[in-house]
């Protein structure tokens, strides 16, 4: 579903645009790019129900940021003030990341793996360099996660040709919303989303797996997490290992899980291919499998060698190579946009 910035009337500031993307999109993780007195972060925190799992605050902390005298307050030109407030609201250390100093040297440090789901870049944080700003959206945009949402502050005079010139350039921007005017000025850039399969499943499945040593085997533009193993044919930008399904490039007992979402269907022999998932799968590891199921999957598609499986054959099929079943799912609750017709199967491996 689209943003609903619309609703919010034509004056709405960068706060009320953080607060309707918490209150709409329920983020899990958020990057602020200059923060002074960590206002805006307050907005985000307040629309989210749960608290955030991951939170990167990064800032210059230069004088002249915070006026004159400071601008009447006691704050340190440092993050002390923003730890004081997020420890008082129960936020535990290893939670939050502290970046202080240059953003074009900070921001670059962090793990696109682990990208964001909210992003907002102050423009004129940082007063050192010409270019800060160019080089802030430049090194946050592959750092927001498929369907999350870059926020641009101070988009209005001299920082409008800059958002401009990044929008035109971006790669993956799904919708870009702009609000300008005499007060105030935004840009919110939305990344397109790239969930498949693995999207409806994802929450239950990780549950069963632990750890990063996994691998998504089939993953197209979806891998499970950002940081397994992401196996598949295609050469996609989120593909961190390509091969055949069939034929996996690793050791035997690799992997501490195995995870695979409609692909098992493209193969003839099921039962040589599962023998080959298992191989590279650690005694004691877990083995999930994602299938359209043959009598609720109506969709055509050239590669599948199966119309699918039920789940008592994936079942009969994993306690034959010897696997213990931990859980069993016909996935058919449909909802609006969100058809469900897939057999689910976790199982650990003897």
């Amino acid at each position: 579903m689209p943003l609903n910035l619309r609703d919010l009337g034509q004056e709405y500031c960068v706060w009320d645009a953080l607060l309707q993307i918490a209150l709409e999109k329920q983020p899990t993780s958020y990057l602020e790019v200059g923060t002074r007195y960590g206002d805006s972060l307050l907005r985000v925190l307040a629309g989210c129900k749960e608290k955030l799992t991951r939170i990167t605050i990064a800032d210059i902390w230069h004088e002249s940021y915070f006026g004159a005298n400071a601008n009447g307050t006691g704050f340190e030109r440092g993050h002390k003030h923003v730890e004081r407030f997020l420890t008082a609201m129960g936020y535990a250390p290893e939670q939050v990341t502290y970046l202080d100093g240059d953003s074009a040297v900070t921001i670059p440090t962090l793990d696109k793996k682990a990208p964001f789901d909210l992003v907002l870049i102050d423009g004129d944080h940082n007063c050192e360099r010409s270019n800060a700003a160019d080089l802030d959206l430049e090194n946050s945009w592959p750092l927001v996660a498929p369907g999350g949402f870059l926020v641009f502050d101070d988009y209005n005079g001299a920082l409008e040709p800059v958002y401009q010139s990044f929008i035109k350039s971006a790669t993956e921007v799904a919708a870009s919303y702009v609000r300008q005017n005499k007060k105030h000025g935004i840009g919110v850039a939305e990344k397109e989303s790239h969930f498949g399969e693995t999207s409806k499943v994802r929450n239950e499945v990780l549950q069963y797996f632990h750890g990063n040593n996994g691998i998504d085997i089939g993953c197209s533009r979806d891998p499970l997490t950002h940081y397994c193993v992401a196996f598949d044919k295609m050469d996609y930008p989120e593909v961190t290992v390509r091969g055949e399904a069939d034929k996996l490039p690793f050791e035997n007992e690799t992997f501490d899980w195995v995870f695979s979402s409609h692909c098992l269907e493209d193969f003839e022999d099921t039962n040589a291919v599962l023998t080959e998932w298992l191989r590279v799968l650690k005694p004691g590891g877990v083995i999930g499998l994602y299938v359209p199921n043959q009598d609720l999957y109506k969709g055509g598609n050239d590669d599948h060698k199966h119309p699918g499986f039920r789940v008592e054959e994936l079942t009969g099929m994993l306690t034959g190579l010897g696997c213990e079943i931990l859980m069993t799912k016909l996935d058919n609750e449909s909802t609006p946009g969100c058809p469900r017709y897939s057999s689910l199967v976790i199982a650990r491996k003897a």
